[in-house]
């Protein structure tokens, strides 16, 4: 792997996962279809305890 420190490489997908929160957070604003937003904000919802999770893992490795 091009990161070998395994929290490092959780740093990243924790990037990567605040990048996809904040995409979500913006196309929620728009969006009106009750079905559609639950489902989103469930997304979002995933999204968010994985970033957690990832900082936290992230830091105890460090």
């Amino acid at each position: 792997m091009a990161i070998a420190d395994l929290g490092e490489r959780l740093a990243l997908v924790d990037r990567g996962q605040k990048w996809v929160i904040r995409k979500l957070q913006a196309l929620l604003e728009e969006v009106t279809h009750p079905q559609i937003r639950q489902e989103l904000e469930a997304v979002l919802e995933t999204h968010e305890i994985n970033s957690d999770d990832y900082a936290a893992k992230a830091q105890e490795l460090r």
